[in-house]
């Protein structure tokens, strides 16, 4: 005979519970299961990375900025919400003078009035999701220059006797030093341009037309500090009116400088057959003693001769009718001969 037996009460409750532990488990696989903290509580992911500081940074604040690892990255972390906590202080240990910015989500943090010639001392650690943090990340360092420099040029006559002349730029920085000159200019009081920027040093003017020429230099330190353009200009200077020729194929020649400095007649000058009409000379073949073509000893022959250490060349002038000028290279060192 079949009976039928009633199940036992404890296959329900094991049944549940099977249930549970798979959806627990199937949970936990959703999740970024290499984010789990270790049994000590310490989080395993390495500190954020501190963008690296230049030297010296302009003004009286500083951004700093951080990015988490490539390990952190490629495993995905990077998507889940992150704090951070960035410190500055004037002491490389951080035991004195320091001040947070209190845990923010952000990646970067300004910190503001910083004292002029202050050197400061910044460091970032993270906040995993799950309530650990990282180490500190190592220091990054960055002096405060808010002082901008300042350019002056050397004195200019009064009136210049060419288009083409040269005088002195300078300029003083006493924090992070002076980057580069901007040179601008004004023509008869008018808007000023910029000609070009330069290091400290000679810098050659070529002006265009005649005039008054005002002159103002706008130095730029190497934090990045920018000199304020004046309203006065550190320099003025009068140029000529230009004296150009122009020969037969319509190409125009400066020639102020030759007749306002040199003294020389502008009516007297030959306007030629052009400029490249004439080829010269270039990488000679040079011959020897005994070789064909070299004078016998008792030849009377004209030349032009260089001497560059033991190096001796010798140029035909009878060659140099047609040409006039030869380009060549005397022991290493170009030259140009002309006749």
């Amino acid at each position: 005979m079949t009976m039928f037996r009633r199940p036992s009460s404890v296959r329900p409750y094991l049944s549940i519970l099977v249930l549970a532990a798979a959806l627990f488990s199937l949970a936990l696989g959703g999740c970024y299961s290499n984010d789990a903290v270790d049994p000590d509580g310490e989080s395993p992911d390495p500190a954020p990375v501190l963008t690296a500081e230049p030297p010296y940074s302009p003004g009286h604040e500083n951004t700093v900025s951080w990015s988490l690892t490539a390990d952190v990255k490629n495993g995905n972390k990077d998507r889940v919400e992150w704090e951070y906590l960035v410190q500055r202080s004037s002491d490389p240990l951080f035991a004195q003078d320091v001040e947070e910015s209190g845990w923010i989500k952000d990646s970067s943090y300004e910190f503001t009035g910083l004292e002029h010639g202050s050197t400061h001392y910044y460091r970032v650690r993270g906040l995993h999701p799950w309530g650990t943090d990282t180490p500190w990340s190592p220091n990054q360092t960055s002096t405060q220059d808010a002082v901008p420099p300042v350019a002056d040029l050397t004195e200019l006559l009064d009136e210049q006797n060419s288009l083409l002349f040269t005088f002195e730029l300078s300029a003083t920085d006493e924090t992070s030093g002076v980057q580069e000159i901007e040179l601008w200019f004004a023509l008869e009081s008018g808007d000023a341009s910029l000609y070009g920027a330069f290091p400290p040093g000679l810098v050659t003017f070529q002006a265009v037309v005649g005039g008054n020429h005002e002159f103002f230099p706008v130095a730029v330190d190497v934090a990045g500090n920018r000199q304020e353009r004046g309203t006065a200009p550190s320099g003025t200077t009068l140029v000529p009116e230009p004296i150009i020729i122009t020969d037969r194929r319509g190409e125009d020649f400066d020639i102020t400088s030759a007749v306002l400095e040199f003294g020389m007649a502008a009516q007297y000058f030959e306007h030629g057959i052009g400029r490249f009409t004439i080829r010269p000379v270039v990488n000679p073949r040079m011959v020897g003693p005994g070789e064909p073509g070299y004078p016998r000893p008792n030849d009377m022959t004209d030349v032009c001769a260089v001497k560059f250490e033991d190096d001796i060349r010798a140029y035909k002038l009878y060659d140099m009718n047609s040409h006039e000028v030869v380009d060549d290279v005397v022991n290493g060192v170009p030259i140009a001969v002309a006749y």
